[in-house]
């Protein structure tokens, strides 16, 4: 009986032996490979932290670019050292060959208007005399001048006079009593003389409709007026309107005239006169 306690004891003791010996073993496997890689444990963590990086990376800030590695970036642009000069703010004459007269004309008012506008030109020496207002076309062609209302040496009072066609830019000139002459500066035209083409027959009747064609007589209607030899510019008569329009006007010769020669023209609304044609009444 003492022999077979005996028996399960060294059983044990061995099972205990050899169990502490193997796990002794391992303790030391583990410790040896620390030397040379991570533990199991370690390796797992790792792992996860390497797998969150992936779901949730730091931003990484994109490099601010250099202008001396960007250079197509920082292209620059050089200012033109001559500009085009802006024509429309001040236009000049093709010719002006009295640009430096002591002839001053420095002004006009207003700088634009209709023909027959009133006009004032001011400047210095112009003299004490009357002289002329000349106006020049954009081709340097003289358009000859208007009457002269007042003249000082600083100021002269006239009109645009009977300028035709425009819109369209003229210049100015003053010509002393002298004869000597100013520079030049422009004067804007809107709306020009009133122009008749020649009509055919030369006779009107009295009491019958005709038609004038030509060119700026304007929208809106204004008259056409007959003046006795020497009336000008107080009419003896008007004629009854039927249409107006820019370039045709029909009308009815009054039966008031006389059988004669009559002056007839043109009366814009905005008060633009044509030139006067001469026609026979019958």
């Amino acid at each position: 009986m003492k022999g077979f306690i005996a028996l399960p004891i060294i059983i044990v003791i061995i099972i205990l032996f050899t169990g502490s010996t193997a796990g002794t073993y391992v303790v030391l496997k583990n410790n040896s490979s620390n030397k040379t890689s991570p533990s199991s444990s370690s390796t797992t963590t790792t792992s996860e932290s390497s797998s969150s990086a992936n779901v949730n990376p730091s931003p990484t800030p994109s490099p601010t670019p250099s202008p001396s590695t960007n250079k197509a970036n920082y292209q620059t642009t050089t200012p033109s050292s001559n500009p085009t000069p802006n024509t429309q703010i001040s236009p000049k004459p093709p010719v002006d060959l009295n640009e430096n007269s002591p002839i001053r004309l420095e002004s006009v008012s207003p700088s634009s208007g209709i023909q027959n506008q009133a006009i004032t030109l001011r400047g210095k020496n112009f003299g004490p005399s009357t002289g002329k207002v000349l106006f020049y076309n954009s081709n340097g062609t003289s358009m000859g001048g208007p009457s002269i209302d007042n003249w000082t040496e600083t100021e002269i009072r006239t009109t645009a006079g009977f300028m035709l066609k425009g819109p369209r830019t003229f210049y100015l000139e003053i010509e002393t009593s002298a004869g000597a002459k100013s520079n030049k500066i422009p004067f804007y035209l809107s709306a020009g003389q009133p122009y008749v083409d020649y009509m055919s027959p030369v006779t009107l009747t009295r009491g019958t409709q005709h038609t004038f064609t030509g060119s700026e007589f304007g929208a809106s209607p204004g008259s056409i007026r007959f003046f006795n030899e020497g009336g000008y510019p107080n009419p003896t008569a008007t004629a009854q309107i039927h249409s107006w329009s820019d370039t045709n006007i029909a009308f009815t010769v009054p039966t008031s005239l006389d059988t004669k020669d009559y002056s007839i023209d043109v009366l814009a609304s905005d008060g633009r006169t044509s030139s006067v044609h001469y026609y026979t009444i019958k």
